[in-house]
């Protein structure tokens, strides 16, 4: 009887080894797997170039639009105005660097690549930009300009946050499944959709900038 037992003892132990080293085997294969997926790489295309252009150029109009308000001293709205145009100069001084240009200088994007992208947005141009220095323009008190102050607390809201969700994405990329090639390139493909998301909230956000400037220009009479 205890011969018996310790058969099955040993049974049982081997099933038992057996299973946890087919277990290991199996969460290093899907462990290298997921390495090469998240090591995915897109490579940029001649219109992700024309739009980094198309970024910069606008980021010129931003501060040409600043630049051509001369400012009279005397005017009963002088402090509002000046305080506008320091602003809107923060933001563009903000996104218009090094930092900026290297990101979109780049000819193949990786998942690290639209985090360093995502992370750019959400301190550089979200916070410093729209959070810190558009955001202060809402609470003017001036009746005659409520509804554009409105207009752009409202687009502040939309454009804060508007990157959250791809930050979310890469941060919870650890779940293991296998895809093939034709489903990552046709369906969705992490990095390159990424890419265009971030890329579009760039876009979105600078556009939403120059739409400002444009805005001061016209009330507090640019020159050009």
């Amino acid at each position: 009887m205890k011969k018996i037992l310790v058969e099955y003892s040993n049974i049982i132990s081997y099933t038992v080894i057996g299973i946890v080293f087919g277990f290991t085997f199996f969460l290093l294969f899907l462990n290298l797997y997921h390495y090469e997926d998240v090591n995915d790489v897109y490579k940029k295309q001649d219109s992700d170039y024309q739009i980094n252009k198309e970024l910069k150029e606008k980021l010129n109009s931003i501060s040409l639009n600043i630049n051509s308000v001369q400012l009279n001293n005397t005017s009963s709205n002088y402090a509002n105005f000046s305080s506008i145009g320091l602003k809107l100069n923060t933001c563009v001084e903000r996104i218009n660097t090094n930092k900026f240009d290297e990101l979109l200088s780049k000819k193949s994007i990786s998942i690290s690549d639209v985090y360093e992208m995502q992370q750019f947005y959400k301190i550089d141009i979200s916070n410093e930009c729209l959070v810190k220095q558009l955001y202060g323009m809402t609470l003017i008190e001036n009746n005659q300009y409520a509804d554009a102050l409105s207009f752009i607390e409202d687009n502040i809201e939309k454009l804060k946050d508007s990157t959250d969700y791809v930050e979310k994405v890469i941060k919870n990329n650890s779940s293991y499944s296998f895809t093939s090639s034709s489903t990552k390139d046709d369906i969705y493909n992490q990095v390159r959709d990424s890419y265009y998301s971030i890329i579009n909230d760039y876009v979105d956000a600078i556009d939403f900038i120059y739409d400002v400037s444009v805005w001061y220009k016209n009330i507090a009479g640019g020159s050009i």
